[in-house]
This record gives C-alpha cells, structure tokens and sequence, in this order.
C-alpha cells in the first residue's frame, strides 16, 4: 500500500481481520472457551459453525498488533510481554536502518508477512523493505 509519503517510496504492512460473535455464548468469559470442560468453540472458521461474521477490516500492522495486544491478553500474559517487545522492535516507521551487511550495504528490518497469516521480523536490502535478504550473516 503506498501511503503517499516520499512519492510513493515508501509501503505500509496493512492487517486484515475479521470480527465474529458467538450467538450461542452463555457468558463464560474465558473459561467458556479454554477452561477445563469448556461448553463453547472457537471454529469461526469452519463452515458449519454458527458464529456469526460482522465484519471485515484492515489496519495498520503496527496498530493492529498494539490494539490486539491491549485487548485480547492480561499486562501479565506472556503473550502480552512478547507483543510489547514486538512492538518496540517494530516501532511504527515500517522500514528501519538496522546495520550493514558483510559488505557495508544498509539492511532494513520490517514486519515479514509469511503463509498462512503468520509473520516475523524480516531483513531486507531496500529502504521499502521490499527485497528480502536471505545472504548476509548479520
């Protein structure tokens, strides 16, 4: 996504999520789905649940990972803990100067989208964080 800044030189990592309700939640809270004998199931995504889509979005990665973390895990969470640390690794610049390779060229760091909606940190060649670079031992 070009957000305009630089002339087009630089590309935000956008997150897309969907928000679903259970309309079979008895209020439980957490233990109605992870507790001992829980009675609820998290299957949104299979095609015979009955939990309900409300809606589609995109945001952000920065925003998204900060605004997740605040509400889906405890300030005591170890999830929690490896969000915030994420996101001070991230910060909300996108693409970072981050050292040289073995042959003084600048590597950048940016979030690095994998299959399967997963991610990581990722090392690139460019200041758009656009080439991936798999050969420096930096």
């Amino acid at each position: 996504h070009d957000n305009n800044q630089g002339g087009g030189q630089h590309c935000s990592r956008w997150m897309m999520w969907a928000a679903y309700i259970d309309p079979n939640y008895s209020g439980g809270e957490y233990d109605e789905y992870f507790g001992d004998n829980p009675p609820g199931t998290l299957d949104c995504h299979s095609p015979d649940s009955e939990w309900v889509l409300i809606g589609v979005y995109r945001q952000e990665f920065y925003q998204y990972i900060e605004q997740i973390s605040k509400h889906l895990w405890a300030i005591d969470d170890y999830e929690y803990i490896v969000a915030l640390a994420g996101l001070e690794y991230m910060t909300d610049d996108e693409c970072f100067g981050v050292g040289y390779d073995e042959n003084g060229n600048q590597l950048y760091a940016s979030v690095q989208p994998l299959e399967g909606g997963s991610f990581q940190m990722g090392l690139y060649s460019d200041e758009q964080c656009l080439v991936l670079n798999t050969k420096t031992g930096y």
